[in-house]
């Protein structure tokens, strides 16, 4: 198995959202403000930079990703409030959207995370009773 990095992970979370994003501008035709995944970026960026780009095992994945995931869900909501404050519905509309795009992605890798760690607990046990 291909060992995986911290900034693998980061980048293939946002081109996974970037890519979602693009589709629902297509299939709706609206313009969606993507600036707050170039924000997500650097801030994951600035991450990498402390912990460095070291390699992760499938656990670590799942929670970068999360990470990840949850910087996005937090611009995202700063911008739904000052839209909401500004009254510009069709970009309340919006970030309500990618909100619920984003959190659809956390549920799915909480799920993905959670059946990693009942895994590796039923393995923990497998192997005390040997």
């Amino acid at each position: 198995m291909k060992k995986v990095t911290v900034k693998d992970i980061v980048d293939a979370t946002i081109n996974t959202l970037k890519n979602a994003v693009e589709k629902i501008e297509k299939d709706w035709k609206i313009k969606l403000n993507k600036e707050i995944l170039v924000y997500a970026r650097r801030d994951m960026e600035t991450v990498v930079k402390k912990v460095g780009n070291i390699e992760v095992d499938r656990k670590e994945t799942y929670v970068i990703g999360l990470l990840t995931l949850q910087t996005i869900k937090y611009s995202l909501l700063i911008n739904l409030n000052r839209a909401e404050k500004t009254g510009e519905k069709f970009e309340e509309l919006v970030y309500k959207i990618m909100i619920g795009m984003v959190d659809r992605m956390i549920l799915d890798t909480s799920v993905f995370l959670r059946q990693i760690m009942e895994e590796e607990k039923t393995r923990q046990k497998e192997t005390t009773f040997m």
